[in-house]
């Protein structure tokens, strides 16, 4: 079957179905209400040269650019390679940044360091709270000082039962 440029083939009692050819385009086109099915046993891939489709049999489906795999399905999920940029974040689950080194548990509202894996605050980190693996430090070793706020102070041996300290209001 040769079909010239500009001609179209029609399959259905509605034309739902149309492959067609323009000097600069192919199309395939279905208006149909139902689900255009590709079906393979093996691989399907979709090239247009810098961005790729991949459907691996019985397996991932990947996003290339430029040769790059992007975003690949997994058992448990995706795996991108990249930058994600969106306009919101809704994470559910538990999130672990760099491999253990800070984890928020969702189940019970925590979130862990590692020891030496720092909060820091301020343009200059001048800020710091983290757990060395021996002591832990709030180290506020900025220019300005390190105010503490409220209308009593207590501190407490390491398992709070008794009173060290007390610096109360007036």
């Amino acid at each position: 079957l040769k079909i010239k440029d500009d001609y179209e083939i029609r399959v259905g009692d509605d034309n739902d179905l149309r492959i067609y050819e323009t000097a600069s385009d192919i199309a395939l086109w279905y208006t149909g209400s139902g689900v255009l099915f590709v079906r393979t046993y093996g691989s399907f891939k979709i090239d247009n040269g810098s961005v790729d489709l991949f459907f691996a049999r019985n397996n991932a489906i990947e996003l290339n650019y430029n040769g790059n795999k992007k975003l690949e399905t997994k058992s448990d999920g995706i795996d991108v390679t990249g930058e994600v940029q969106c306009d919101s974040l809704d994470v559910d689950g538990t999130v672990d940044f760099d491999n253990g080194q800070v984890i928020f548990f969702a189940t019970d509202n925590k979130m862990r360091w590692a020891d030496s894996a720092k909060a820091t605050f301020g343009n200059g980190d001048d800020l710091q709270l983290f757990h060395n693996g021996a002591n832990s430090v709030i180290d506020g070793g900025g220019s300005g000082s390190l105010f503490l706020l409220a209308s009593a102070h207590k501190f407490r041996n390491a398992n709070g039962t008794e009173d060290i300290a007390i610096f109360n209001e007036n």
